[in-house]
């Protein structure tokens, strides 16, 4: 009997103190837990919910991230256990990974609009339909290559503001390159009198053969803008598929304007024009796509901008020999020459071809005097390979065949080429295990 008394005894001690004990370390670990979060919320510099609430949103405290970290935290080991972590991780790379959040369009900024103090479910958002933010997005997908969604987008933007001129400027050049010119037509008469619609709209109307209009808005036009690259090109191509003669007089004798030198500065192995192949060619330097280059690649951006001995002393150079363009063709009494601009920039890129490597015709609207110097050229290409040929020809321009004018150069190493930026060039294939390599250049008017 003694021996069960003795059993027993502490058994019914231990079950009569077990429960309050139980009490005394939860109530102990929740005055710890609770002494940890006022002190976590304090050096967090928290406010109430109550009172957060009558904070605007941008300088309410992050009581959402407060919370996650506290459900998550262990206070017996002071840390967030590594499994919550990995959870967390896991779950935010679903996320990062999911097709909604790779397609999404951008980061919104979101403008508060109140009221603040309304509870309840958010059911639906809906952005202000500024035209401006529209006209945003249709640039965005622009310069992405997504020219359908660009297209909705101006749209979008002009149903709000019909007569939103950059809207109707973009658009009428979107259609202009689908070759349906007569809504680039509609579109650019909306916009007339900004940056270029004008030389952009005669365009139009020559490729779409309305030429009876073509005419006498040339007319109209060329009283106003008698400097312009754009309109030199349509009225020299003109002047031959029509048969009439070419009255505009930016550079309507381009021919006889192009400036040829070979320059000893950059004579076949010397240090100067090693020295430029060299920098040319660092890894640092961006390229792009270019859409008339064919098996080469063009750096992006204003090579000259680069501050670096060699490309500077090679933008030296063409400088100078500008000025000896300039005074050659001193004698043609062309608005070229006469208005001559004061300010100017000198813009140029590198241009890399490999074999069977060529560029389509086309002009450099942006420009006032173009040229190109040429680093290398292969020696074993034949006679009419990797040449530089001018004509009048132009990207969806009628087809002239013999009408219009050619002149094709054969290059050097050390080549300089200066011409008005309205004449049409293009270079011809070249077969050759070297590459040919030269720098475009355009002196720009400011």
């Amino acid at each position: 009997m003694k021996k069960i008394t003795y059993i027993l005894l502490p058994v019914l001690i231990l079950a009569v103190l077990i429960q309050p004990t139980k009490n005394y370390l939860a109530e102990q670990y929740r005055l710890d837990r609770e002494e940890f979060i006022n002190e976590f919320l304090a050096k967090k510099q928290t406010v109430s919910y109550k009172d957060s609430k009558k904070l605007p949103k941008a300088m309410r405290p992050d009581l959402k991230g407060a919370h996650d970290y506290l459900m998550m935290y262990d206070p017996v080991t002071k840390t967030i256990p590594t499994e919550r972590m990995l959870e967390a991780i896991d779950f935010a790379e679903q996320k990062r990974s999911s097709l909604m959040y790779n397609n999404r369009l951008s980061e919104v900024n979101w403008n508060e609009r109140g009221p603040n103090t309304i509870g309840g479910r958010t059911r639906a958002i809906k952005l202000d339909p500024k035209p401006e933010f529209i006209f945003n997005l249709g640039e965005a997908c622009k310069q992405l290559g997504d020219k359908e969604n660009a297209s909705k987008n101006f749209l979008k933007a002009l149903k709000i503001k019909p007569d939103m001129k950059q809207a109707n400027y973009k658009l009428a050049l979107l259609f202009q390159d689908k070759k349906n010119y007569k809504k680039s037509i509609h579109h650019f008469q909306k916009c007339m009198k900004y940056r270029d619609t004008e030389e952009r709209y005669l365009l139009s109307l020559y490729l779409d053969g309305q030429f009876k209009e073509f005419n006498e808005e040339f007319k109209k036009i060329s009283v106003l803008k008698d400097s312009s690259v754009l309109m030199q090109m349509i009225s020299s191509h003109a002047s031959k598929y029509l048969n009439k003669k070419d009255e505009y007089n930016f550079s309507n004798n381009p021919f006889d304007s192009i400036y040829h030198e070979n320059l000893s500065e950059l004579k076949k192995g010397s240090y100067l024009l090693m020295k430029i192949l060299q920098d040319l060619n660092s890894p640092d330097i961006e390229h792009r796509h270019q859409d008339l280059l064919t098996n080469g690649i063009q750096t992006n951006g204003n090579i000259f901008d680069l501050p670096i001995e060699s490309i500077q002393n090679l933008k030296k150079l063409i400088i100078r020999e500008i000025y000896r363009f300039k005074e050659k063709n001193s004698v043609f009494k062309n608005n070229m020459i006469k208005k001559w601009p004061k300010k100017s920039i000198l813009n140029g890129w590198l241009i890399r071809m490999n074999s069977e490597g060529f560029l389509m015709p086309h002009i450099h609207e942006n420009g006032w005097l173009s040229g190109s110097i040429y680093l290398s050229i292969p020696e074993d290409i034949e006679d009419n390979e990797g040449c530089i040929e001018f004509s009048f020809e132009g990207k969806d321009f009628p087809i002239l065949d013999d009408k219009g004018p050619k002149k094709l150069i054969k290059l050097e190493t050390g080549d300089i080429i200066l011409f008005p930026s309205s004449l049409a060039h293009s270079t011809t294939p070249f077969k050759s295990n070297k590459k040919r390599i030269c720098v475009a250049f355009d002196l720009n008017p400011l």
